[in-house]
């Protein structure tokens, strides 16, 4: 903005003095009047002009400071709306963050609790299958021993008797 100001205003000032150069040599040429009457002219003419334009100079630049000023404020709210943006977004970012991590580690111990249920129920099932298994071992064993045991006592009542009946045999023949 302020570039521009000072580019029209520098083409007002170079037109400004070009139109004044060639109106007092207009001036020259066709005036009536007297060299010096017309030197004394162009003079006031020319402190004239250069107060004109010493004033409308001012006015421009007290116009750019202005618009400058303002340019400056309309800049810091921007900034400031964008830097609450922006720190808006931030502060979201992070709620979400967190909230993904709390849904994450929320998720992880559902898992680890289902993990351990599941686990806990096999290790109940398999020590149900093991206390069956060895049940029934138990008992098969159980039925082996006592088949033994019978034959076993069979076995020595056949052997107590075949003694006896020895006994009695060598018993006779003595």
């Amino acid at each position: 903005m302020s570039n521009n100001s000072n580019e029209d205003t520098g083409a007002f000032l170079a037109g400004f003095v070009v139109g004044g150069l060639v109106g007092a040599a207009a001036a020259l040429i066709l005036a009536p009047r007297s060299g010096e009457e017309t030197r004394a002219q162009l003079a006031a003419r020319g402190e004239e002009l250069r107060r004109t334009s010493e004033e409308r100079l001012h006015e421009y630049r007290s116009a750019a400071e202005t618009y400058a000023g303002q340019a400056q404020e309309q800049a810091r709210i921007v900034l400031d709306e964008g830097r609450t943006r922006v720190t808006g977004a931030i502060e979201h970012g992070k709620e979400r963050v967190t909230e993904a991590i709390d849904e994450g580690q929320q998720a992880f111990r559902q898992t680890a609790e289902r993990s351990k249920a599941q686990a806990t129920s096999a290790i109940d099932e398999a020590a149900e299958r093991t206390e069956e298994a060895t049940t029934e071992a138990l008992d098969k064993a159980e039925e082996v021993v006592d088949e033994a045991a019978g034959a076993t006592k069979e076995a020595l009542e056949d052997v107590e008797d075949a003694a006896r009946q020895m006994d009695d045999k060598g018993e006779g023949s003595a």
